[in-house]
């Protein structure tokens, strides 16, 4: 069977904003939000843009 669509792809980072950098103006991915779960955990939302 053919994968016709990924879902979503979770890579953990040790260095959160730089890597939000590498991957919004390197990878053209948009990020939509960052979640703080407390402490030293972090994780953010980045999505390939849509076209219009």
């Amino acid at each position: 069977m053919m994968t016709k669509q990924i879902g979503s792809i979770f890579i953990p980072v040790k260095e959160l904003e730089r890597s939000i950098s590498f991957y919004t103006e390197m990878l053209g991915l948009v990020c939509r939000g960052i979640e703080d779960w407390g402490g030293r955990q972090s994780w953010s939302y980045a999505f390939f843009p849509t076209a219009s």
